[in-house]
């Protein structure tokens, strides 16, 4: 994909006075300047949208509706608590018998 950015943002930095006054260092400070720009590609909290509908399409293809991804999800989160918990009370038994020794 290519990396957009705002045209606003791009003819703002072309009006900036340059810190160089030879022409090929201009055109490489102009070019730096437009590169560090912020990219402006949709996205959602961060993700590129395009690799969010690449992912919605899989699930599609693989028949999982969005109704059952919140429950696989919300699963996993379970399975990790109990997890967590379960070695947390094997760490806290360990710390106990060190104690006793």
């Amino acid at each position: 994909m290519v990396d957009l950015i705002r045209r606003a943002d791009a003819i703002r930095e072309t009006w900036k006075e340059p810190t160089y006054s030879d022409p090929l260092n201009v055109l490489t400070e102009m070019r730096d300047r437009l590169e560090s720009l912020p990219s402006a590609q949709p996205t959602l909290y961060g993700y590129n949208i395009e690799h969010l509908a690449m992912i919605a399409r899989v699930l599609q293809k693989e028949d999982l509706p969005p109704d059952r991804l919140a429950e696989i999800l919300t699963d996993i989160g379970r399975i990790v608590t109990m997890v967590q918990d379960e070695l947390e009370e094997a760490l806290r038994k360990a710390v106990e018998q060190c104690k006793r020794m």
